[in-house]
């Protein structure tokens, strides 16, 4: 708890005075609330409509998602990944009831708490593994996972290692 206390100091104090600036927390807190209320009217007109798509024979919490930026369509290549879940794939998400398959059999057991796409080399993803310790149910992780053929197969990045 202390380490997480510690990583808040660093992420919120000026830099010149090493100290968090206190008397700016009430101007910034008002300056979100403004921020707030001008996109709030903005919200009611996308009229979002969610839709559950799965998968529906694991439980767990979906703590990334990604579109494979390669499928124009947005519908045969959608991942998840899942605390202590592992990532799943589909290949038909616009359908009612999409099937959704585990990658692999290791990473069934892992932490995967969020996804990503080189936007470029859409080949090439990573996943990143483990909770933070604010919670008491955090699973712990492993590192971060590299594939370089679109999700096939996984690597554990090491530190000697160049991504």
């Amino acid at each position: 708890m202390n380490r997480s206390f510690e990583l808040e100091f660093l992420k919120t104090r000026e830099l010149s005075t090493n100290e968090v600036p206190r008397e700016r927390l009430l101007a910034a807190t008002e300056y979100t609330q403004q921020l707030l209320a001008a996109t709030a009217s903005r919200r009611n007109d996308y009229n979002f409509k969610w839709k559950e798509r799965g998968p529906n024979n694991v439980s767990g919490r979906t703590r990334a998602l990604i579109v494979d930026l390669s499928d124009p369509s947005g519908n045969t290549g959608v991942w998840a990944g899942g605390v202590a879940g592992g990532i799943w794939k589909t290949t038909n998400i616009l359908d009612n009831s999409p099937f959704w398959q585990p990658v692999g059999d290791f990473y069934e057991n892992i932490a995967i708490a969020s996804l990503a796409q080189d936007p470029v080399n859409h080949n090439i993803m990573y996943a990143g593994t483990g909770e933070g310790f604010n919670n008491a149910d955090a699973v712990r992780g492993l590192g971060i996972f590299k594939s370089s053929d679109s999700g096939q197969s996984w690597e554990l990045i090491t530190r000697n290692k160049k991504c």
